[in-house]
């Protein structure tokens, strides 16, 4: 059996080599592969239920199953049960043990062994909580107040006045009021 100090000192001794396993690379002897459990979702089964039977979080469940990250788990998916708490992580080309470790933040020992001591196509990462992607953010929507002034109704437009006929009468006579003359007080 593989400890855990004689799993890091061939760690440090040879990371590069580590590093350029491949997945055909056969496993050491004495490094058992991770087991990797399939389920089949039974009728009336859950999420929750499913996580409880094999001792995991359903965020676990989650995050080695993408079809049900989305949408609940319906009866013959066929699901994939990690051996504890953690996650399946698809290494890039030329990561190694020593830089998956260090990008969740794990012991490059314990992920050696986890994965059976060497690198696959998909590595178990123990003991990482799977979380949802956020969400898109939202379109910025800006809102334009118009302030509402009522309308004015529109001016009424009257007729011209009728033409008034011209009067045949005589011009008034000045100090004359209605017809009547003006009496004007006596000088002083």
């Amino acid at each position: 059996m593989l400890t855990p100090a004689l799993a890091a000192l061939l760690l440090a001794a040879a990371p590069p080599l580590l590093a350029q396993q491949t997945a055909e690379d056969p496993a050491p002897v004495g490094c058992p592969a991770p087991l990797l459990v399939n389920h089949r979702v039974a009728p009336g089964e859950t999420l929750a239920t499913i996580a409880q039977r094999y001792h995991l979080s359903t965020a676990t469940l989650q995050g080695a199953n993408p079809a049900i990250q989305k949408r609940p788990a319906r009866a013959g998916d066929e699901l994939v049960i990690l051996p504890r708490d953690g996650v399946l992580y698809r290494p890039q080309p030329g990561e190694g043990f020593p830089q998956v470790a260090q990008r969740f933040r794990v012991s490059a020992d314990v992920l050696f062994e986890a994965n059976g001591c060497r690198v696959q196509a998909q590595m178990f990462v123990p003991g990482v909580r799977w979380q949802p992607p956020p969400p898109p953010p939202r379109p910025i929507v800006q809102k334009v107040y118009v302030p509402v002034v009522p309308s004015t109704p529109p001016i009424l437009r009257l007729p011209p006045p009728p033409a008034v006929p011209p009067s045949t009468a005589p011009p008034a006579m000045p100090g004359r009021v209605k017809g009547r003359a003006l009496r004007l007080p006596p000088p002083r």
